[in-house]
């Protein structure tokens, strides 16, 4: 029974060697490894990853099968390759959600979208928010209260509480903040590694229908988010708020969507 295998263990402590008489096909499995080193944070996010000649040795397969593995993941948005300077690991972000909250938005906007800062300053943590981060409650963390309009409207309201991070000076944290791509990528720039989104309905609160000049009660979609670091540790919190009435969320099945200029029309024989 052929075998593949690595000339060294790797870096995460993998197995050596993989039996191809199983499946799922080497490639793959290549793919699965070099992706549970980037969620345990053996390759964090931004760093480059070892070159396709080093992974070529270390895996003891051609370099066709490696770019395959490195395809696999650059299809998963894992990792992102720049001609000429290697291939880098990439963080994760709202817009990279599997709703991809960035479409979601961009979609549905008629007009030019901007971020208005509403307030940002540092809090005391009540328990709810405390037992997010695993803090005593009391401890310090930045909240971040931010709307997007659609042109004049108020479309989206969001609230965020972060970590403070000493190595992050907090007027960085406010340009983020005060611009759409800063807003929904998430923690690309920071290096958040992981996260859960989460999207249900709900309705508005007077303060949260008041910011978005709907009647208390109105309904709306709740898209809540935390982020954590390559130990998993808690690190941003917060949820979006979007106006029902100018937001849908359509999800397409097969292998295409409905509009794909690029959808096969050859028959099946």
């Amino acid at each position: 029974m052929e075998t593949i295998c690595a000339t060294r263990s790797g870096p995460g402590g993998e197995p050596r060697a993989w039996d191809r008489g199983t499946s799922p096909p080497a490639y793959l499995r290549i793919a699965d490894i070099i992706a549970g080193r980037l969620a345990s944070g053996v390759y964090r996010a931004g760093a480059r990853l070892p070159s396709e000649a080093q992974f070529r040795g270390e895996f003891g397969v051609s370099h066709m099968t490696v770019r395959r593995a490195l395809s696999v993941l650059t299809e998963r948005g894992l990792i992102s390759a720049t001609k000429g300077t290697g291939t880098f690991a990439r963080a994760f972000g709202l817009a990279d959600s599997t709703f991809s909250l960035r479409q979601l938005v961009e979609e549905c906007a008629d007009g030019p979208l901007a971020v208005r800062l509403l307030s940002a300053s540092t809090i005391a943590a009540n328990s709810r928010i405390a037992a997010v981060f695993d803090l005593p409650p009391g401890e310090s963390v930045v909240y971040l209260r931010q709307l997007v309009l659609r042109g004049e409207t108020p479309a989206m309201y969001h609230r965020e509480y972060v970590l403070p991070d000493a190595t992050r000076p907090f007027l960085e944290l406010l340009l983020q903040s005060a611009s759409l791509h800063g807003l929904l990528g998430g923690g690309e720039a920071e290096g958040f590694p992981r996260g859960t989104v989460t999207l249900h309905a709900t309705s508005l609160g007077r303060a949260a229908a008041r910011i978005l000049d709907e009647p208390p009660g109105a309904p709306a979609l709740c898209v809540q988010h935390l982020f954590r670091d390559a130990a998993d540790r808690p690190l941003s919190w917060g949820y979006f708020l979007l106006r029902a009435d100018l937001f849908k969320l359509q999800s397409f099945l097969g292998a295409g969507r409905p509009d794909d200029e690029t959808r096969s029309t050859t028959p099946r024989r």
